[in-house]
């Protein structure tokens, strides 16, 4: 992947991460999804995170050497969410579609901590510092 592909990776998903606030911030939107949130207060927080991610990734994607330590932790984030979703979203009790969401959390992380930095020339370690 060169550079300004991966700029727009991140870029979109920084929307998809909006797109995803703004359905966690409407408790009949995520019911409609069979995402099961005990508490719609609990899915507007969740929004709110998502919303601060989004906005780093869409403002981040412009600089990928400046920024890239915050996303390159995006991408440890999103495989915490990802083994989360998955477990609770396939084995538990949010529902399918949160075990679906967990996958593609899983891809987008994988793409943050295993490609950005190479493509940006920094070393994990450097990224984990924020180097």
């Amino acid at each position: 992947m060169n550079l300004p592909t991966l700029q727009k990776f991140v870029f979109g998903a920084g929307l998809y991460n909006l797109v995803l606030a703004a359905g966690m911030a409407v408790p009949a939107v995520t019911r409609s999804l069979g995402v099961n949130i005990a508490d719609p207060v609990l899915g507007q927080l969740i929004a709110g995170f998502l919303l601060f991610t989004a906005v780093v990734q869409v403002f981040g994607a412009r600089d990928l050497a400046t920024f890239g330590w915050v996303i390159y932790w995006e991408g440890i984030l999103r495989w915490i969410a990802a083994a989360l979703l998955i477990y609770y979203g396939f084995y538990g009790h949010l529902g399918a579609t949160a075990g679906i969401l967990g996958v593609g959390d899983f891809m987008i992380g994988a793409i943050f901590v295993l490609i950005l930095p190479g493509v940006i020339g920094k070393s994990a370690v450097s990224l984990l510092t924020g180097r």
